[in-house]
């Protein structure tokens, strides 16, 4: 039996084309992987993706940071400062405990699709930003060659004196040529972006709003993007049935899928095809940690819902695959009387949290 769940594309810029802005989710209004309202996070070895395209990363090995991220709304008062009345959201990082890095401070990671758009080039980054406690930031360019590629490359620190009242920062970063690097044959596993951090063994809170990373060395008035088009874009690289201001988890039966026979003599489903909102960067796999389902029920993960009895389901060793980039495959082996009803996540490319 296939069950095809027919899903039109919304077809938005791909970053680098018709849009001069290269970052993901410039607006900040989409954070699908944990909310807009997160808890807060103890400090890991691993970057932590917040809003669609930006991650927190907590320090390096020689010491990690505790710290909170949320999606900030940006009032009033605020657009009045930053004198752009279309200024609706920012990112809030609160990095919470010092754990003696002497080598880099917490910060915020952007990353952009493929790292070959940067060799030789100069970028230029602006954005709003305030610190409620004055701080100074550190400001670089990254570029990531993937897992089988050259070792990662920083260009030089630029410092940056944030105090407590909004400031446009404006920063040109020159990128090095690529001349002589090994870019991992795995484009999904490769990119290039910014970081922004605090001093080493520093707590501090900034927030930012309005980021824009553009071609050339001028700044240009920021570019608000269709909300749309930057979703679209955010599926590329993770999608969910979810709202996307819902975190995956949640109990909650909206966008949920339920799949059924109206036939009522279905107890196996030897193929079951879906299409995905948007035609993703590169296949979503299970093995690599990078596909979910969750009971809407329960909220648990790797689990779906028997709607006969409402009876949870394991579905943590069955057979599921990505067929191609725009559709998967799911349920080889699964029982079900009649129907049953799931949530999934599925991410591309460089989102590395582990749900």
């Amino acid at each position: 039996m296939t069950i095809i769940r027919a899903e039109q594309n919304v077809l938005g810029a791909l970053q680098g084309t018709s849009n001069k802005n290269f970052l993901i989710n410039p607006s900040l209004r989409y954070w699908q992987a944990l909310g807009p309202s997160p808890a807060a996070v103890s400090a890991s070895t691993a970057e932590s993706l917040c809003a669609d395209g930006w991650y927190v990363n907590p320090g390096d090995t020689g010491g990690l940071y505790n710290y909170t991220v949320s999606r900030y709304s940006v009032l009033d008062a605020d657009r009045t400062s930053i004198g752009d009345e279309s200024a609706e959201y920012g990112v809030d990082l609160n990095v919470t405990s010092i754990a003696n890095n002497t080598n880099r401070g917490a910060g915020l990671v952007l990353k952009c699709e493929n790292v070959r758009k940067s060799g030789n080039k100069v970028f230029t980054l602006s954005f709003w930003a305030k610190c409620p406690t004055p701080k100074t930031m550190s400001i670089r360019g990254v570029q990531h060659f993937g897992v089988a590629g050259s070792t990662t490359v920083e260009t030089a620190a630029t410092s940056v004196a944030v105090g407590s009242a909004w400031q446009k920062v404006v920063v040109k970063l020159t990128f090095p040529s690529l001349s002589g690097k090994v870019v991992d044959a795995n484009d999904a596993q490769n990119w290039f972006g910014v970081s922004i951090r605090f001093d080493a063994n520093t707590t501090g809170r900034i927030q930012i709003t309005q980021p824009q990373l553009e071609l050339g060395s001028s700044v240009s008035a920021f570019q608000l993007p269709d909300p749309l088009s930057e979703l679209s874009l955010c599926q590329r690289y993770f999608e969910k049935t979810y709202a996307f201001d819902t975190a995956p988890g949640t109990i909650t039966e909206v966008g949920s899928i339920r799949i059924w026979d109206d036939n009522d003599w279905v107890s196996f489903f030897p193929d079951v095809r879906l299409q995905f909102k948007q035609v993703k960067l590169y296949a979503p796999t299970a093995s690599a940690g990078l596909w979910k389902f969750y009971n809407p029920t329960t909220g648990t993960a790797d689990n779906i819902r028997n709607e006969s009895g409402n009876i949870a389901v394991d579905v943590s060793k069955e057979a599921y695959r990505s067929i191609h980039q725009g559709q998967f495959a799911h349920f080889y082996t699964i029982t079900a009387t009649n129907q049953f009803t799931f949530h999934f996540v599925a991410k591309s490319s460089f989102y590395t949290r582990d749900y």
